[in-house]
């Protein structure tokens, strides 16, 4: 991407929206960047869909790893605790 970047002039580059500038670097893109694209929105969304599914709130990496999400759940604020007095003999 940076070598897509050199490739615009820098009244290109900042002469144009965001928007603009992506649709304008994509076409610099080489021709396996397509089908990479496609390949990482499945995974970004499998992983979502996964996450949602799962009791445990683990996605795809976390199967692979072997890895387990652990929540804390936080404590809440150290309420007053009451003073007892104990009876004196």
């Amino acid at each position: 991407m940076v070598s897509t970047v050199l490739k615009m002039s820098d009244s290109e580059y900042y002469g144009v929206s965001f928007m603009d500038r992506s649709v304008r670097m994509a076409a610099f893109y080489p021709p396996w960047m397509q089908p990479l694209k496609i390949i990482e929105e499945v995974w970004v969304w499998s992983e979502f869909i996964v996450l949602l599914m799962n009791r445990k709130k683990r996605a795809i990496h976390d199967f692979i790893a072997g890895t387990v999400v652990v929540v804390r759940e936080r404590s809440s604020p150290a309420a007053p605790r009451a003073v007892v007095a104990a009876p004196v003999d």
